[in-house]
């Protein structure tokens, strides 16, 4: 056995010394260089044949898919009982490959769908400033809202009103989808509204005409104690300045202490809720991104004017996305309490991305998390005074928002 492998390990430094003589030199290396070049033309033949191999993969995958496709579209054009409009499959394959993803929050928009999506992110529209809806006592076509300085409490609408014809023409609840397009599309010329109302005996005529009207957001008022309320419906680009100029008015009636309101609050703009927070949050992180390749996004806030007075934030499962990271930016920095339930656990970004016909596509890029790094993504936040919503009617009658109750009673208990 030691005999074998003194043999083996004489010849193999015998082949090693041949390949180094003066004279072997030149012959050994052009076999080493055919050897090479023989190598080389091997694997540039199997590195085609894999290339080609992929190359026809690729197109066969593509013919197998287009020619999936196309015989769809055959059997819809040829046997599908309804007639079909070309340009409506496309997009609804657009939003199906979008829906394929499985996200909730990732949508295709279509031409008319994006234009709504920007009016509704504005925060305004064109109309009188009305709610209209079909009273359920009467099954009449009843106001149910009237916006401040908007054209139709201008006119002189109120809340109540009835309208009972439009330009001439007597309308029912029914027409109210119908009533409303004539309104918006009637331009500066307007429409004419006849309107029932209780307590007077004749018919009230208006005239008015549509404009661009901004939807209110933010509702304020002063509660007992110098207690100021501030609710916010949504994060939309003209909440920031209607919360600016309700905080402002709370301060000049003399407020000590505030509620600010997100119940069912959905959410809406990042720019919203991180220009509202810059306004209350000392300096420093008010909210951060993280996306899939892990780069980080930080949104950081001046502390140019932080809030010097008790806070509370009242939250529900309806309060979600932006209204969260509200409410975990002030709690983070330990200047509010959340009073009320469980919220709804959003942590999600979505980001638009504008496409060449008109169309758009929202898809969420990263997660979000809050100054101290918790992400709250199917968790919620947790209130740190938790009450259900109980509207039971008092022995009065009258009902009592215990959550808002309960909400004025921890911001008294806090200290300066």
């Amino acid at each position: 056995m030691e005999e074998n492998m003194e043999k083996k390990e004489t010849a193999d430094e015998s082949v090693k010394a041949e390949k180094h003589v003066p004279g072997a030199a030149v012959k050994n290396g052009e076999e080493e260089g055919h050897e090479k070049k023989n190598s080389g033309m091997a694997k540039g033949f199997l590195l085609g044949i894999v290339f080609t191999g992929i190359v026809f993969g690729i197109l066969y995958y593509v013919a197998g898919r287009d020619a999936k496709e196309a015989l769809i579209r055959k059997y819809i054009s040829e046997v599908y009982l309804e007639e079909v409009d070309r340009e409506t499959l496309k997009e609804g394959a657009y939003a199906g490959m979008v829906e394929a993803l499985g996200d909730p929050y990732s949508t295709y928009f279509s031409i008319e769908e994006y234009e709504q999506l920007a009016q509704d992110n504005a925060g305004t529209y064109v109309g009188i400033g009305i709610v209209m809806q079909q009273d359920l006592d009467t099954g009449l076509l009843t106001i149910v809202r009237c916006y401040e300085n908007a054209p139709g409490i201008l006119a002189g609408i109120c809340e109540g009103d009835i309208i009972y014809k439009l330009n001439g023409e007597k309308v029912t609840a029914d027409d109210m989808t119908e009533v409303s397009q004539t309104i918006r599309n009637s331009g500066e010329e307007g429409v004419h509204l006849t309107l029932l109302r209780e307590g007077e005996n004749d018919y009230v005529e208006v005239d008015v005409a549509p404009e661009e009207v901004e939807l209110p957001v933010v509702a304020h008022q002063m509660l007992e104690d110098n207690i100021g309320y501030l609710a916010i419906y949504e994060f939309k680009e003209s909440t920031l300045h209607q919360y600016q100029e309700a905080f402002a008015d709370l301060e000049a009636q003399g407020m000590e202490r505030i509620i600010i309101d997100l119940r069912n609050n959905p959410g809406g703009l990042m720019s919203s809720v991180t220009g509202i927070l810059n306004t209350i949050l000392p300096e420093g992180t008010i909210v951060y991104t993280l996306d899939k390749n892990g780069n980080r996004k930080d949104y950081m806030g001046s502390g140019e004017t932080p809030l010097e007075i008790p806070m509370v934030v009242l939250t529900n499962e309806y309060s979600a996305s932006a209204s969260e990271i509200f409410a975990g930016a002030v709690r983070d920095y330990n200047i509010a309490k959340l009073v009320g339930t469980k919220t709804y656990g959003k942590g999600v970004v979505q980001n638009i991305f504008s496409l060449d016909d008109g169309t758009a596509l929202k898809l969420t890029i990263a997660n979000y998390y809050s100054p101290n790094g918790i992400n709250i993504n199917g968790e919620g936040l947790e209130p740190d005074v938790e009450v259900e919503l109980d509207l039971t009617p008092q022995e009065d009658g009258t009902i009592v928002d215990n959550q808002l109750q309960t909400a004025i009673e921890t911001v008294k208990s806090m200290d300066n």
